[in-house]
């Protein structure tokens, strides 16, 4: 299965964490909703827009939405907890992802945007991945969602899953190399 790596690598290592994101980024879509993207096609360009997302009234988040102009099926990231939607191994994954006409809407939990070390408590952590996936299906419509994220996010999504059905299909998660 896909591997992601341990939260809050640098220099070298980060490279390697980012390639192995996109490998298995790509290795997710390319067995498991090949049906729903296609083949790997040419690199595309695939511009980085800044979303916000309303996780409730008093609670905003940031997100970042890629997807190439032909998406077929996009995949809402959660990042892990050491490292917010910005590191290079979700840039990686999401690249990796528009080059196999997959979008990735990623998102900040409520903890990473005030800047805090400590993760939010569950219930927090489901609003903000609840918040995200409603945000995603209003911003790519037609879209077919499918939803995870790396370690934290993964966890945090799946709980929000079980809890009650989010807006999509499967809930893809990423196991930590060892």
């Amino acid at each position: 299965g896909p591997v992601l790596g341990n939260e809050g690598v640098d220099g070298g290592r980060a490279a390697r964490q980012a390639k192995l994101v996109e490998q298995g980024a790509q290795g997710v879509f390319t067995k498991i909703h090949a049906t729903h993207f296609g083949r790997k096609g040419p690199a595309m360009s695939t511009s980085v827009q800044p979303v916000r997302i309303e996780v409730d009234s008093d609670t905003a988040v940031s997100g970042l939405l890629q997807a190439p102009a032909d998406a077929r099926a996009a995949y809402v990231l959660a990042h892990g907890a050491g490292a917010g939607m910005g590191h290079a191994f979700m840039a990686a994954g999401a690249d990796g992802l528009g080059g196999r006409r997959g979008g990735t809407p990623r998102h900040q939990f409520p903890y990473m945007e005030r800047g805090s070390k400590r993760t939010d408590p569950p219930a927090v952590a489901h609003a903000a991945v609840r918040a995200a996936v409603a945000t995603a299906a209003k911003d790519l419509r037609g879209l077919r969602l499918f939803a995870g994220g790396k370690s934290f996010g993964g966890r945090m999504t799946s709980q929000a899953q079980a809890a009650e059905p989010l807006q999509v299909p499967e809930v893809v998660l990423h196991k930590q190399h060892a």
